[in-house]
């Protein structure tokens, strides 16, 4: 009679899978880890760029301009979730049988803190502004605009993140940050200055994003 082989001895077929299995786990999350911290670098020297370009289309005048018609837009773009983007991510991570019905709950609440911060925005810059400055309102409620497109776009980045799809998280907010300066490059060489326009490429640039997003799921 022939012995028997266990499968849990180090050398059988059943163990070497349950090893083999671990190593790809273990590499996936190491080049996930890779691709997090690439990504951040780039999405840094993206806006670093951005910074250089806005300077060399608008002059010292018009950025700081365009600084004042952005800021709340971009304190708001956060701020305005409250915190929903953590207690999203931690829903997804925990496992949920239906991953599309969770990105659509997070697109309800992204639209609906967007909408809000809109209105929060709006009273801000006619509070905030002085008044010499407050021909700029109109152009920063323009901006704001760009404020519902940002929820909805990081509430569905925050399911992606919770269920560990990093390479997709990565890819799309890498790509949601070459948007506005492709879009200033583009203006740069058509000899475009305008600040309005800029405003106006902001928020293109910012539903571009949302599309992908969109698109990628």
């Amino acid at each position: 009679m022939e012995p028997s082989v266990s499968s849990s001895a180090p050398w059988s077929f059943p163990a070497a899978g349950r090893w083999w299995a671990l190593v790809r786990a273990a590499g996936r999350q190491r080049a996930d880890a890779v691709f997090t911290v690439g990504a951040s670098l780039a999405v840094f020297f993206m806006t670093a760029v951005q910074g250089v370009l806005l300077a060399h289309i608008l002059g010292p005048e018009a950025r700081g301009e365009y600084s004042a018609v952005t800021f709340y837009t971009q304190v708001l773009t956060y701020i305005g979730l409250l915190g929903a983007l953590l207690a999203i991510a931690r829903r997804a991570a925990q496992g949920v049988e239906n991953y599309q019905e969770l990105s659509r709950s997070a697109m309800r609440l992204g639209a609906a803190t967007g909408v809000a911060t809109v209105g929060a925005a709006t009273l801000l810059l006619f509070i905030g502004l002085p008044a010499e400055k407050r021909f700029l309102a109109p152009l920063g409620i323009v901006c704001a605009l760009m404020l519902p497109c940002e929820h909805i776009r990081l509430a569905l980045l925050a399911v992606d993140q919770g269920r560990g799809e990093f390479r997709r998280f990565n890819t799309l907010r890498l790509l949601a940050a070459c948007m506005f300066p492709l879009a200033l490059i583009a203006a740069w060489s058509a000899g475009l200055d305008s600040l309005s326009l800029i405003v106006a490429l902001t928020v293109a640039a910012s539903a571009a994003s949302l599309s992908l997003t969109l698109l990628g799921g």
